[in-house]
């Protein structure tokens, strides 16, 4: 995959579009340098101030440095307002790092899951959730529905979701959608074929995403390591399950986009009581405040 972008960005060394997957390829590979020299190329060719600091946000927030692709995420904005998905990168960013206040305005209403969110109204969402169905699945953040019936562990809830979902695609197999989540939900209604079916299905895409040379690009998939640790809780291991979350954690992982406390997340409810639990909590809360004291350094040095 990144070898076609790489031959798309050499014919159209200018055309943001193949350079904008190209760099998260990179990062989300770990081929920092490379991901940089990407950017550069672009730049020193002309190409534009508020491309350039999208780019280095990217490659900030796959290392993980969050604070900086803060950083280059503002100039990026004060650069060029019309960006794609720029506020929303933004709000997700500020949302993690316990600085909701510091998001930029105006999200647009194609994201009205994600803005609900990061506004605090959950009780709003919980009412789409009952009234929306099918049209959730089709949003570009519906996943956000899922994360927040999730972490109420509302079981009824996500099995009337699921219930809705398209049976023509393997929508619940991705890492976007998290299946195992749903699986849970089909077990406590005691659909037990229907829930072994969907983390088979989830186990054979990581699989295959494992074996490829580039991870995927959209942040809420790129974690493999997270995405192990929920398959393994998912099926009983709950060992391994804290095992690769401890991976997870090493490479970055704070929760982005949906939260940072692990007691939202039930596919982890059987480790709560391991002491390990409380010292992976304690390593993100860690990383959090590292990130929020440079982001405010930095966002006081702006002034």
């Amino acid at each position: 995959m990144l070898e076609q972008y790489r031959e798309a960005a050499a014919i159209e060394p200018l055309w943001f579009a193949p350079l904008n997957v190209l760099v998260q390829g990179l990062a989300a590979a770990g081929h920092y340098n490379e991901a940089l020299s990407v950017v550069q190329r672009f730049e020193r060719r002309g190409g534009a101030k508020g491309q350039v600091h999208r780019f280095m946000s990217h490659i900030a927030r796959l290392r993980p440095d969050h604070s900086a692709a803060i950083l280059h995420s503002r100039v990026a904005l004060a650069a060029d307002p019309k960006l794609p998905y720029i506020r929303r990168t933004l709000a997700a960013d500020f949302h993690m790092l316990g600085l909701p206040q510091q998001a930029p305005a105006k999200m647009t209403e194609e994201f009205r899951f994600n803005r609900l969110y990061h506004d605090g109204r959950t009780d709003d969402i919980d009412s789409l959730a009952q009234s929306k169905g099918a049209e959730i699945w089709s949003a570009p953040d519906g996943d956000f529905v899922a994360h927040v019936l999730a972490a109420r562990r509302d079981w009824c809830a996500l099995v009337a979701l699921y219930s809705t979902a398209p049976r023509d695609s393997d929508i619940l197999c991705n890492g976007i959608w998290q299946g195992p989540v749903f699986a849970i939900a089909l077990s406590k209604a005691g659909r037990s074929a229907e829930a072994k079916a969907l983390v088979d299905c989830f186990e054979q895409r990581l699989d295959l995403e494992s074996r490829m040379k580039a991870r995927a690009t959209d942040l809420r998939a790129t974690q493999l390591e997270y995405r192990r640790a929920t398959l393994m809780a998912a099926k009983g291991a709950h060992a391994d399950s804290m095992a690769w979350l401890d991976k997870a954690i090493a490479r970055g992982w704070i929760g982005r986009p949906y939260s940072s406390r692990l007691s939202d997340y039930p596919q982890f409810d059987a480790s709560q009581g391991n002491p390990r639990f409380a010292v992976l909590q304690r390593r993100i809360d860690a990383t959090i405040a590292r990130e929020r004291a440079e982001t405010l350094r930095d966002l006081g040095a702006a002034r």
